[in-house]
Parts: structure tokens; sequence; C-alpha cells
């Protein structure tokens, strides 16, 4: 009895210790590079105008563009 309760709790216990594994080694890394795709992309749609356009813009906002997109 005694036995079958601590076999109960040690899978459990290895059973959490591999699914936080798997989340910190494999999903966290997959999502903070989604979510910097999505930071670079906007960045991209916000100063599309700049970008396709050299020249027009003031030296101003192609500076900030250029500091923004670095």
């Amino acid at each position: 009895m005694l036995r079958t309760a601590f076999l109960t709790v040690l899978s459990g216990v290895i059973t959490y210790v591999l699914g936080q594994l798997i989340v910190k080694l494999l999903i966290d890394p997959v999502q903070e590079m989604n979510k910097t795709i999505g930071q670079i992309a906007h960045s991209l749609i916000e100063y599309a105008n700049v970008i396709a356009n050299p020249g027009i813009s003031s030296k101003e906002v192609m500076h900030q563009a250029s500091q923004h997109l670095r």
C-alpha cells in the first residue's frame, strides 16, 4: 500500500518536471520567436513609407526609422 502511494507521487512529480522542461526548452523559445517576428513585422509596416521612398521624408524621420529598425 505504501509502495503504491510512493510510486503514484513519484510518477506525478516526474510528469510535472518533464512537462516544465518541455515548456521551458521548447514552447517558451518558440513563443518568444513569434513575438519578435511580430514586432519586426509591425515595425516594417509602420516605417514602410520611409523604407520604400528614401530621401522623401525628413532626415529626422529617416533617422528615427533607422534607429527603430536597428
